[in-house]
């Protein structure tokens, strides 16, 4: 299974603990949010690749409580969108994931159809953005995470480059 935080901008740590979880992350949908710091209590964290600026390797946490910790301390963010796949929301670990971050969910999308369709990127943008959700938590892999790679970028987008316009013509044109 892997899982993802991602806001657009840059890689985010490898944690597991018993979900085994790859975790990516990239900044907030405005670049001015780059603290990366705050080790919980029992965390390990470190750089992946000492040559390297990221990713980061968290271990020692069990992945809910790791995910909660940082999506407050190190992204600073509060309103979460979770993009699972359909087997692993009907696990414990989901159930525990939602738990830990509580009222900062603000959307669940289960799943995304295999080869990432335009159409549920597309949809799935237009959720976030109508639940203002400044980070995105993925739980899943192959589609779904390369979809929330996606997802952020298209978010980065809308925020800075196209027009209000522009973007209801994106949605009415993957429709048909």
């Amino acid at each position: 299974m892997m899982s993802a935080l991602l806001k657009v901008g840059d890689q985010y740590p490898e944690s597991h603990a018993h979900t085994k979880a790859k975790v990516f992350a990239f900044l907030n949908f405005n670049s001015e949010n780059s603290n990366f710091t705050m080790t919980a209590s029992a965390e390990s964290y470190r750089l992946a690749f000492p040559s390297k600026s990221k990713p980061y390797i968290s271990t020692g946490l069990p992945f809910p409580k790791a995910c909660a910790h940082h999506v407050t301390n190190t992204f600073h963010a509060s309103k979460a969108y979770v993009i699972v796949s359909n087997s692993i929301s009907k696990t414990d670990n989901f159930v525990s994931l939602r738990k830990a971050l509580g009222d900062k969910v603000v959307g669940v999308r289960n799943g995304i159809k295999p080869h990432t369709p335009w159409d549920d990127v597309l949809e799935i943008v237009k959720d976030i953005r109508e639940n203002g959700a400044d980070i995105i938590i993925t739980l899943g892999a192959g589609s779904l995470t390369d979809g929330a790679k996606v997802i952020a970028f298209v978010c980065f987008c809308l925020c800075y480059f196209l027009s209000h316009q522009t973007y209801h013509q994106l949605l009415f044109q993957s429709k048909h």
